[in-house]
């Protein structure tokens, strides 16, 4: 099936000649916005590690629940998980998962 055509339609019969002109502003803006939200998280990286002190919260309440226990180690805590295709072994997957991330 051919697609319908019709000569007597003009391009500008569909879209009015101010907003065909604004296009570039509008690719402009969107790329503008993409680019802002990609680079986001790095700026607030460098906001942390410029202030130290900004990730510290202060005046903090402690809760009836809250607890004395030392938190786990680094490695225990990126190690550990249920990916049974590579052992039984909670440890099994960190030694055979080799350089999948």
């Amino acid at each position: 099936m051919k697609p319908f055509h019709d000569p007597t339609i003009q391009a500008s019969d569909i879209t009015p000649k101010s907003i065909f002109e604004q296009r570039r502003s509008l690719i402009q803006l969107a790329a503008a916005g993409g680019m802002g939200l990609a680079l986001a998280p790095w700026f607030s990286r460098k906001a942390f590690a410029n202030n130290p002190d900004a990730v510290k919260f202060k005046n903090v309440i402690e809760s009836p629940y809250s607890t004395k226990e030392t938190l786990s180690e680094y490695k225990e805590v990126t190690t550990y998980n249920n990916f049974y295709e590579f052992g039984l072994d909670k440890a099994d997957p960190a030694r055979r998962a080799g350089s999948l991330k």
